[in-house]
Formats: C-alpha cells, structure tokens, sequence
C-alpha cells in the first residue's frame, strides 16, 4: 500500500478512537491537510478524489461543529487546488 493510503487508514484510526472515547485527540485541520499532501504526492488515479473528499469533510465537520481546529486553511484549499491544476 501506498504512503497515502497509509496516512488515510491512520487518520481514519484516529477519528475512530476519538468518536468511540477512546482518545480525547481529535484529528484537526494539520492532520487532515497533511494526508490531502500525502494524496498529493501519490500516484494513484483517485487521488484528487480522495482530497477533495477530505476538504469537503473537513468543511462539513466545521459548519456542523464550528470547532476552529476542523476548519479547512489556505493551506488546505492550496493543496487540493495545485493538485488539481497539475493533474487535470
């Protein structure tokens, strides 16, 4: 597997354990543009895809949460957008 899908199934882990209360760390917006990154860099066919799922997640969990560490930056929007110039 791929050091993108690596990521995924690690932040998927971490949002698992949050919601269950397992853990009192919440995946924030740092962890999910780095797995967008880790997209960014891979190969694989659906990868824009997979970044765009997390960018419209992440905007989702902020207006439903309003929590500012879920709340998509530049950073984000950035990644997905070179992405997506370069891959198109």
């Amino acid at each position: 597997s791929s050091a993108a899908e690596n990521a995924q199934r690690v932040l998927k882990e971490m949002e698992r354990r949050f919601q269950s209360g397992v853990s009192a760390v919440r995946p924030n917006f740092v962890c999910y543009t780095t797995v967008m990154g880790a997209w960014g860099h891979s190969s694989s066919k659906n990868a824009l895809d997979k970044m765009e799922a997390l960018l419209f997640y992440m905007e989702e969990e902020y207006e439903r949460t309003l929590e500012a560490e879920l709340r998509p930056t530049i950073v984000s929007y950035m990644t997905v957008s070179l992405v997506w110039f370069l891959k198109r």
